[in-house]
């Protein structure tokens, strides 16, 4: 929390562990220089980010991932592959790809968007890519990392699919320290099940 009582926030589905040990196995047992992998306990898929949040929105930011969950179902994902921003020339973030169901997601971003623009949170930019971020560089890569990367992309590539049941969408206050962040579930709507 910041000294002005803001609360570093952001909406987001969690990831079961279970669901991708395989391919962390792998990213595991190879040495990537600078890649920090991302705690298993905090894999989560990001709707939307929303940063410093006055605790005066906290319930309007509530009301909005209420609301744009009405309706939704449990649904299913499959997550496989492995990738990279900015690219796999130059990678800062690896992540796995998002596929199968996605439609609910798109659903529930644009309506996030719609919801929360209205109280001042700024629509992202850039087009919207679901994905599953697993590690980070923390410094240029070199040739032979990026080689490396490439083993691990094609090993990966070969795993079984990973399927996990969506049920809910969490509000997620982000504590940065020096050990990473640490995460702890503010509000979780659950999904109509009916």
């Amino acid at each position: 929390m910041d000294p002005n009582g803001n609360k570093r926030l952001f909406i987001a589905i969690e990831v079961p562990i279970n669901t991708i040990c395989n391919a962390l196995s792998v990213l595991e047992n190879v040495d990537l220089r600078g890649l920090r992998l991302v705690n298993k306990e905090n894999l989560h898929i990001t709707i939307k980010f929303l940063g410093h949040t006055p605790n005066r929105l906290l319930e309007t930011v509530i009301s909005g991932i209420e609301e744009s969950s009405t309706g939704i179902k449990p649904f299913e994902l499959q997550i496989q592959g492995l990738g990279a921003f900015p690219n796999l020339a130059m990678p800062r973030i690896l992540w796995m790809d998002i596929k199968r169901d996605i439609e609910p997601i798109l659903y529930i971003r644009e309506r996030l968007d719609s919801l929360l623009n209205l109280n001042g949170f700024k629509t992202e930019q850039r087009k919207f890519s679901p994905h599953l971020t697993v590690g980070r560089f923390n410094k240029n890569v070199s040739n032979g990392d990026l080689k490396m990367l490439d083993k691990c992309i094609w090993e990966i590539s070969n795993l079984p699919v990973s399927c996990v049941k969506i049920n809910s969408l969490n509000l997620i206050e982000s504590t940065l320290t020096s050990h990473g962040p640490i995460y702890k579930i503010r509000h979780k709507e659950t999904f109509d099940t009916t």
